[in-house]
Parts: C-alpha cells; structure tokens; sequence
C-alpha cells in the first residue's frame, strides 16, 4: 500500500493513520468556524493541517507536538471527569447519561494513550 506511510511496522502506520484522521476532522471543526466568521478556524485549520501531514510524513516535530496534545488531552479528560462530570455530560459530550459519560471519557482516554505509548514505543521511526 503505497498511500499509508511508510514504516515496517503495522501499528504504528495504523495509529498514524488515525492521527492523522482525528488532524482532518479538526480541520474540518476549523474550517466550519472559518466559514462562520471565526478567525480561530484559520489558526487551527493551519495547525492540524501541518501536524496531520507531517505525522504522516513521519517528522520528528510532529512526533512531539502530538505527543504534547495527547498528553494534555488525556489530563484535562481525567480532571473533568474527577472533578465535574456532570458538566463533561451536559455540555461537552452532550450525552445523557452518566454512564455514557464515564464510557466515552474511558475510550477517550485509552485511545490517547494507546497513542502516546506507540508515538514513544517507535521514536526511531521518525526523521
């Protein structure tokens, strides 16, 4: 398969794939508030643009960029969810339930880092 990047290793090709997904749907979350009128739009359509292409080039910047955001989104998952869950319901997921909540942050929070341990697992891999 010549479009997936090129790596010897299955996982983290697949788990840069899925980064690089989640970097287009931000791009797209940033072009929607672009075409509102929205100048934050603009900074992260540029922003995810440029991680999401240079994760699939395999760049060494991208590499700690991303691992600075998963980071940071793994902690500020588990503080909202310990600290005001019912707030994470109502108004960042939108989710009904309380157990709905508590699955979606879970899954959230073992994908990220899911990432974070194959982005440090395979350093070597990137330029």
């Amino acid at each position: 398969m010549k479009v997936l990047p090129s790596t010897n290793f299955p996982l983290l090709r697949w788990t840069l794939v899925f980064l690089a997904l989640a970097c287009a749907a931000e791009v797209v979350v940033g072009a929607r508030l672009l075409a509102s009128g929205q100048l934050q739009g603009l900074i992260r359509v540029s922003f995810f643009l440029m991680l999401g292409v240079a994760l699939w080039l395999r760049l060494r910047v991208a590499r700690l960029f991303a691992l600075f955001i998963l980071w940071l989104f793994a902690i500020l998952v588990a503080l909202l969810a310990a600290f005001n869950p019912r707030a994470v319901a109502q108004y960042w997921l939108g989710l009904p339930h309380m157990w709905l909540v508590v699955l979606a942050l879970a899954l959230c929070a073992a994908c990220a880092l899911f990432a974070i341990h194959v982005l440090s697992k395979y350093k070597g891999e990137f330029r």
